[in-house]
């Protein structure tokens, strides 16, 4: 699969048809998606990362059900991968509030008072994903 032009181009097989040539599709989409999402997550867990004062042990992306992104105890950062269709500052937010677990390993007033210091929007970024965070899952 490819994207050119502001199209993407996928090549299938002509046996498949019908569903299973939808879910092929679907697959490449979610495929480009993915690889897509962590080159620019790892971008910005960088650029935050440096501005923050932290150094995430590694950054990935997965499909989860209910959350956006989660920091387990050995810094690993890992995030949903549906978070690079929102807007960039949405994402963004995402990436500051993992970014801040490095430091406060909870959501104490200390935590979001860290959050807002590098996202003076997170309560609107943080709103709209719970309006809007369900149609990014389609």
């Amino acid at each position: 699969m490819c994207f050119l032009g502001g199209c993407f181009y996928a090549t299938i097989r002509p046996s498949e048809q019908g569903e299973q040539r939808q879910a092929r599709i679907q697959q490449y989409l979610h495929s480009w998606y993915r690889s897509r999402a962590l080159e620019r997550l790892q971008q910005k867990a960088h650029r935050y990362a440096q501005q923050i004062g932290v150094s995430p042990a590694g950054v990935s992306v997965r499909n989860f059900k209910s959350r956006w992104g989660s920091c387990d105890k050995q810094g690993k950062l890992v995030f949903n991968w549906n978070i690079i269709k929102a807007p960039h500052a949405i994402a963004d937010y995402v990436v500051v509030h993992e970014l801040c677990h490095l430091i406060h390993p909870n959501h104490s007033r200390q935590f979001w008072q860290l959050v807002s210091r590098h996202d003076p929007a997170f309560a609107d970024h943080r709103q709209w994903l719970k309006e809007q965070g369900a149609g990014l899952l389609l």
